[in-house]
């Protein structure tokens, strides 16, 4: 994967994902009425680092595209709104973060 498609990726999840999913992709944040922030209910967008939620850590790239492109239960679906290389930069992106978040995890 080289650089320029990571970039792509950001700049897609950025403009598409992170309102949901947040932009560490781990979930929005929300404040409390304390005025500290949390972590919203999952409802509002899969934590996408934490390979023990919804199992996308064990979810074959060919799986996260079609969930991106055909939508899910939850969310809807992108396939109008990004090109299939976009998808798939957005794919690589969300593989990454999780890589990050998740540095001892096997690579997909």
């Amino acid at each position: 994967v080289t650089p320029e498609i990571l970039e792509i990726g950001k700049d897609k999840y950025d403009t598409y994902c992170s309102v949901c999913h947040g932009p560490d992709g781990k979930g929005p944040l929300t404040a409390n009425p304390s005025g500290l922030t949390k972590r919203a209910p999952q409802l509002m967008g899969a934590n996408l680092t934490d390979e023990r939620l919804y199992g996308l850590a064990t979810k074959r790239p060919g799986e996260i595209y079609h969930v991106i492109t055909m939508g899910n239960v939850i969310m809807g679906a992108y396939k109008s709104q990004l090109e299939p290389d976009e998808r798939w930069a957005v794919v690589r992106y969300v593989e990454a973060l999780g890589r990050v978040q998740n540095p001892n995890s096997e690579d997909g």
